[in-house]
């Protein structure tokens, strides 16, 4: 006569029912955790245009050009930064081609700015320049000082350590800063200058 071997101590006829719904359980949550990374992937391959186009064009800061009166400086803040807009006149412009063989980086190779503005300007539009009002060196404030008698030229002086930079922010021969002043990306549309997000 043979002996039935006993069930597995521990293991009930409740338990097995209770391993197969745990089972069934797990492969629907695999399924579904399947399912949404599939849906992730194709939606960031195909996604949705106007919803990405709408996205690109929020203007985040707008800033009337004509409201700024010529050799005056326009104070705001974008990025958490000190925002400067210069309108230049005539002479400052004059004096940027001057100055150029007294700069430690006249053709801005080193500089941090759009690509667009990498010029002798450093700007979308001569007359307006646009740039972060810290230094770049220890990130000082920056102070303005126009030409007058005893300056020849209209420049930016950190407050900290001294170095001076042109009207464009690019910096001058023997100063402490090396590089030039940062100008942040921004677009021209008419007399508004716009940055977006």
């Amino acid at each position: 006569m043979r002996m039935k071997k006993p069930p597995h101590p521990g293991l009930a006829v409740g338990d097995n029912a209770r391993r197969f719904y745990y089972r069934i359980g797990l492969k629907l949550m695999g399924v579904v955790a399947a399912v949404f990374v599939v849906y992730v992937v194709i939606s960031a391959i195909w996604g949705d245009p106007t919803e990405s186009d709408s996205t690109q064009a929020t203007i985040a800061l707008r800033i009337d050009l004509s409201a700024i009166p010529p050799g005056e400086i326009l104070e705001r803040t974008w990025q958490g930064r000190p925002l400067w807009v210069l309108h230049r006149t005539p002479e400052m412009l004059g004096q940027l081609e001057d100055s150029a063989v007294e700069l430690y980086d006249p053709s801005s190779r080193w500089s941090q700015q759009p690509t667009a503005y990498r010029n002798p300007h450093r700007s979308a539009e001569p007359a307006y320049f646009v740039v972060f009002a810290q230094s770049t060196d220890l990130s000082c404030a920056l102070r303005w000082v126009p030409a007058d008698g005893d300056n020849q030229h209209a420049h930016f002086v950190d407050s900290c350590r001294g170095s001076k930079f042109d009207a464009a922010g690019r910096v001058w021969r023997d100063q402490p800063a090396r590089r030039n002043l940062v100008v942040p990306d921004y677009h021209i549309d008419g007399h508004l200058l716009l940055f977006t997000r």
